[in-house]
């Protein structure tokens, strides 16, 4: 092990609380090895990001239980947030492993997405004094989405499944920033329910910045088939499973632009990630999580 490994490996009984809590399920890609390998990924990306690795793991683990919960974060460039609600806070980590990763990293941009998730967790409670699994919260998908956004600058951004909004929220303040570009979601359902409330698909987007947002009610698969235009990005967090998934990657690869990108979350769930790349050499993996896939389209 290198420094860094062994450091995590001993904080491991704070550490493997991350997704052991997270009642994760198995497939056939993925072994009863994976709660293991995946804390002690998570917690070398906590300890390679903040100079508070112990207490943010801790916190981290309590996502599932109250994810209300907040911790104090330091990042290694010197910036501090405080209060940070968990999940809230993986986002932003998230965002910074990664950005520093490819180059594209902003401070400015980090101070952004901590206003964005005080913001939704904000409402949040307004809804809910207290947290229910309904809520799920934010993630690190989040912040790689926001990064993306933010390095590619598209014109065109197609994504399926819009909930509470969480993807929605982020993206559009990210084009905002950018100063061009629009987004088309869509979702089976026109409503949800949370707390015993009905509440709009996207309701946490608020109204002055829906202006380069289409949101579509219905089928994924019918409603891609009758979009013409073509997307730089492309993402996928409707249903997540593989008739779902394969139908949206298979819509994706013919209608991205080349040099887009396609996102998926929730790429443990199925098989579906893997067959596509097996049947898509042209797609170069650009970003790769247990959760969370991102591929460049060759542009050839």
């Amino acid at each position: 092990m290198n420094s860094d490994e062994e450091r995590a490996y001993t904080s491991m009984p704070y550490l493997f609380h991350i997704l052991l809590s997270q009642n994760i399920k198995y497939n056939s890609r993925f072994t009863e090895e994976m709660p293991f390998r995946q804390n002690l990924s998570k917690s070398l990306t906590v300890f390679k990001c903040t100079r508070n690795p112990i207490k943010v793991a801790r916190g981290l683990s309590r996502f599932r239980q109250d994810g209300f919960y907040e911790v104090d974060l330091e990042f290694k460039d010197g910036t501090k947030f405080s209060g940070v609600p968990v999940g809230a806070a993986w986002m932003l980590i998230s965002y910074y492993y990664w950005s520093h990763g490819k180059a594209c990293y902003s401070q400015s941009d980090l101070e952004v997405l901590h206003s964005l998730g005080q913001e939704i967790y904000s409402n949040l409670k307004k809804q809910c004094g207290h947290w229910v699994k309904e809520m799920w919260g934010l993630q690190g998908t989040h912040g790689i989405v926001f990064m993306l956004v933010r390095k590619l600058k598209p014109n065109l951004i197609i994504e399926t499944g819009i909930a509470h909004g969480y993807s929605a929220r982020i993206i559009l303040e990210a084009l905002k920033m950018n100063g061009k570009g629009k987004l088309v979601s869509m979702d089976i359902s026109e409503s949800l329910t949370l707390c015993e409330k009905t509440l709009t698909q996207g309701w946490l987007v608020p109204q002055e910045i829906r202006e380069s947002w289409t949101p579509i009610v219905g089928d994924s698969r019918k409603v891609l088939e009758s979009i013409s235009e073509h997307p730089d990005i492309f993402i996928h967090d409707s249903a997540h499973n593989e008739e779902y998934m394969m139908s949206e990657y298979n819509w994706a690869s013919r209608m991205l632009l080349p040099g887009g990108y396609l996102v998926s979350d929730d790429i443990d769930r199925s098989e579906a990630w893997v067959k596509f790349h097996h049947q898509n050499p042209g797609y170069e993996r650009y970003v790769e999580t247990y959760t969370t896939g991102v591929s460049i389209k060759n542009r050839q």
